[in-house]
């Protein structure tokens, strides 16, 4: 019998769990999900807890409540971890890729610049909680302090993401899937949905020369024919301008993404072009200031 290896096991209950988001399942699984993260599992819950809330909207509350409890549970057991093993669960862990020493050193220093607050802040920074839960039980920071500010921290996280996908549907889980591992990151990759004008930075405004203007202009012109927006109906006509104006993914992406978010960083062309409507894509693309 082949054998099934733990991430498979977890990927499958996930993926039930996303199927069957009104059943008690969804609950059990998004709970167990949020409190491995705060001890171990590398990758966020907040896609799974935006996938859960966009199918089963009318649960946005009962979700975020969840993934708030289960992660400051599972955030309490990696202070006790932290706690009676010591310092020399650090040396252990940093073997394991996303327990690096660089991270380590991240907490240590955010603790030094904003004591037991760092708790509380971690919801809008990069530093794992993970590592905070293990550093502050090594440090002995107060466990009740610890507890409260964690609620604080990951309720705002888990709430607004809850929110957004409530409220913005699926274009929110861009915000997600794309680099945004902070609240900053999450509005950061958002933002150019619910703005009425495209506000361009104007190093990146120099990017659309004659060539991108072109590769705007052709794209523009193919895009109005298609009748689905989907990934599937977008790359036969990204790959053809490819190839007709002999460049790379880049040469094309690059120039659209700036054109439609005003920026040359932030969520893949795709998911950019996906989240907003059609005729938001077109409108964008006919701006003054790219001819």
């Amino acid at each position: 019998m082949e054998k099934i290896s733990y991430k498979s096991r977890l990927n499958n209950l996930i993926e039930k769990a996303k199927v069957k988001a009104n059943q008690p399942i969804a609950d059990k699984a998004l709970g167990f999900v949020s409190a491995i993260e705060s001890i171990f599992f590398p990758i966020p819950v907040d896609p799974f807890l935006g996938a859960l809330t966009l199918a089963a909207p009318q649960k946005f509350i009962r979700f975020a409540i969840i993934c708030t409890i289960f992660s400051v549970i599972g955030g309490l057991i990696g202070w006790l971890i932290g706690y009676v093993i010591g310092p020399s669960i650090e040396s252990f862990l940093v073997n394991i890729p996303w327990f690096s020493e660089e991270k380590f050193t991240a907490v240590k220093s955010a603790y030094k610049n904003n004591g037991m607050l760092i708790i509380f802040l971690g919801a809008f920074t990069p530093l794992p909680y993970k590592i905070i839960t293990l550093t502050s039980g090594i440090a002995e920071v107060n466990i009740f302090a610890f507890l409260i500010m964690s609620i604080l921290g990951r309720g705002i996280r888990f709430f607004i993401i809850a929110i957004s996908i409530k409220f913005f549907g699926r274009p929110a889980l861009t915000f997600l899937k794309n680099k945004a591992k902070t609240l900053q990151g999450i509005f950061y990759n958002g933002q150019y949905i619910i703005v009425d004008e495209v506000s361009f930075n104007q190093e990146d405004l120099k990017l659309i020369d004659t060539k991108a203007k072109k590769v705007i202009s052709d794209f523009n012109n193919q895009f109005s024919k298609i009748d689905k927006l989907s990934k599937e109906t977008l790359e036969p006509i990204i790959n053809k301008l490819i190839k007709s104006n002999d460049t790379n993914f880049k040469g094309v992406g690059q120039p659209l993404r700036v054109a439609l978010t005003g920026s040359k960083f932030g969520p893949g062309i795709y998911d950019i072009i996906i989240s907003l409507d059609k005729e938001e894509v077109i409108r964008r693309l006919a701006n003054k200031k790219l001819s």
